[in-house]
Parts: C-alpha cells; structure tokens; sequence
C-alpha cells in the first residue's frame, strides 16, 4: 500500500529496505510504529479530554485502536480476570 504523501522513489527505497532487513528487524520496528502510534492516540485523547484520568484514556484509546466492539469485549475479559 502507497502512502499518499510518499513519493513512487521513497517508496520504491522503503521496500528494498525492508526486503534487506532482518525479521527481527522487521518485528523491532512493527513494535515501534505500533508504540508510536499508540502514544499519539494517547495525546489526542488527553488533548481533547484533559479531564480524563488514567483509566479513561486507556478506554479511549482501546476505542480508536480496536473498535468499540472489541475495546468493550477487551475491558469485561480485564474486568473478569481481575475481578
């Protein structure tokens, strides 16, 4: 898939690097993107929802990544487990 604001030459040196990268290496920056994408959706939530505490945010946060169905599934598995 294309980015819409990468040029067919960037893209094109992406591919070959990561065909040239390691599976460790592929995984290591997967996990990354992921905690980076997780961190701006933690800052958008505070951002919009300063009065949020910890646990707000976590669900917030669920919500946008997984969707609300599966965020809610999520919680009540946290909540049996803990409960």
């Amino acid at each position: 898939m294309k980015a819409r604001d990468t040029s067919a030459e960037a893209q094109a040196r992406y591919v070959e690097a990561l065909r040239r990268s390691s599976p460790e290496q592929r995984l290591a920056a997967a996990a990354a993107m992921s905690a980076e994408i997780r961190s701006l959706a933690e800052a958008g939530v505070r951002s919009r929802h300063p009065e949020y505490g910890p646990d707000e945010v976590r669900a917030a946060v669920a919500e946008i990544l997984l969707g609300p169905q599966l965020a809610r599934s999520a919680r009540r598995a946290r909540t049996a487990a803990a409960g």
